[in-house]
């Protein structure tokens, strides 16, 4: 395996790490697509009736939502994610904060038809460590945008039953670094803007077998995603320095050049990327990978246990085992060779929320969940999905202000609890571990009813 392709099938596989996901949430999946949900913890999702969401969880609830209407909203996201080595270094991948943010947009037909639009950000990562942090070498910096386009369609059969079904579109942007160790110098590779646009489906429906209560089922099916970027490969000063030293030690003693060469040849180096780096220090080159999202599937309830309080429910299933690997491309090289194994396990949401109207125009609304990481062996987690099992507890507030304007707040903590090991690769000794895992949010968002 030349140089090349050794930084191409390393750089891509960290990349595409980050793709497998919430911001500290179950892989790199992205709950938050409600202020309003946020704030009882997404229990009920879908079928409450008092936001637009259902355009994304269940199309079957945008038969609840009356005439037409437009939500906005967004969060700013703060993770606290505390490592400590065995060594005694610390650091933290909490250098960024990202918004996450969305858009609905609902109408009704007739007494039978809905429609709705979805524009949100299902995936997401971002964090950053030192670039020479002694887990560099499994990621330092990670950045991930996707914006998926749901349009959606509700279908009333009567007073009882409706039904739902929807199409996405989604677009990724993933930038990685990370860091290496190759012929004894610090090697950087960094892949830049891997983009792809994937399409999948999603059902709903939604029971209410009284005035009281609704039952809801959302099912997402899963689709695949290939990455292709640039990857630019460097060293930092003293690696060039020295491979620039040795290459003209080389041209000098035809034997140091025998020996370089077969020592080359030897690691699967060619001569030619050896030059190249001694001469410009870094190398530019393509790269790519390809990634199954996967399916989902989640049931919801609603009890209007009073006039004034509604208690609600959720819970999720995520089929991340179908996660076993990365498929890497890298040049004319079999997968064998460039796969990265993940070894994930099927993850579980579960979810208790409230509402209550404590006047006509403000509703308080908690709730609380617990979110089972997908990384079954430690072995598996990264720096940068240093993912683990979840708590989850949230607190929200609406407003309305007149008929046609609603404001909604929202503030969640989420702390990661349980193993949170961390290993140079799934086959080496443990390095350290995270001391804290935990994430901040805070929303806002608008409603307004035509």
């Amino acid at each position: 395996m030349t140089i090349r392709k050794k930084v191409a099938a390393a750089a891509v596989a960290a990349s595409i790490l980050s793709l497998s996901g919430e911001a500290l949430a179950g892989g790199f999946q992205l709950n938050e697509q409600s202020v309003t949900g946020l704030g009882r913890a997404y229990a009920g999702q879908g079928i409450m009736g008092d936001d637009l969401s259902a355009a994304w969880y269940n199309p079957a609830g945008l038969t609840l939502l009356p005439g037409t209407q437009i939500q906005l909203g967004g969060y700013t996201n703060n993770l606290d994610i505390d490592y400590e080595g065995k060594s005694g270094a610390t650091e933290n991948g909490r250098k960024r904060t990202s918004p996450i943010l969305h858009e609905y947009i609902t109408h009704q037909f007739s007494d039978n038809i809905w429609g709705g639009l979805a524009v949100i950000m299902p995936f997401g990562l971002s964090d950053s460590y030192d670039k020479d942090w002694e887990g560099a070498a499994r990621g330092y910096d990670a950045r991930l945008m996707t914006i998926a386009i749901n349009p959606s369609i509700g279908w009333k059969l009567n007073e009882k039953v409706s039904l739902g079904a929807g199409f996405t579109a989604q677009y990724i942007d993933a930038t990685v670094s990370m860091k290496r160790s190759m012929l004894g110098q610090n090697v950087y590779t960094r892949l830049n803007d891997a983009t792809d646009w994937g399409y999948g489906w999603n059902v709903g429906a939604m029971w209410s077998p009284t005035d009281s209560f609704r039952l809801g089922f959302g099912y997402r099916g899963s689709f695949t995603h290939k990455a292709h970027g640039n990857v630019k490969f460097s060293t930092d000063e003293k690696g060039s320095k020295t491979a620039a030293a040795a290459a003209a030690a080389a041209r000098s003693n035809p034997q140091m050049a025998a020996r370089m060469v077969a020592a080359m040849q030897q690691l699967g180096v060619s001569a030619a990327d050896m030059m190249s780096l001694a001469q410009g220090g870094s190398i530019t080159l393509d790269g790519g990978a390809q990634m199954d999202s996967p399916a989902s599937a989640h049931v919801s309830w609603v009890w209007k246990y009073s006039p004034k309080l509604r208690l609600s429910g959720s819970v999720r299933w995520t089929d991340w085992s179908s996660f076993d690997k990365l498929i890497i491309n890298a040049g004319s090289l079999p997968h064998s060779e460039t796969d990265v194994p993940m070894k994930w396990r099927d993850s579980w949401f579960f979810s208790l929320g409230y509402d209550l109207d404590i006047t006509p125009k403000w509703t308080i609304r908690g709730g609380v969940a617990y979110d089972r990481s997908p990384i079954g062996n430690s072995r598996y987690r990264t720096a940068l999905i240093p993912d683990a099992n979840r708590v989850w507890a949230t607190l929200g507030a609406t407003y309305r202000f007149d008929e046609h304007w609603q404001f909604d707040l929202a503030a969640t903590h989420i702390h990661g609890i349980g193993n949170r090991d961390l290993y140079a690769s799934p086959d080496s000794e443990k390095i350290g571990r995270y001391k804290k895992l935990n994430c901040y949010m805070v929303g806002a968002g608008i409603v307004y009813r035509f």
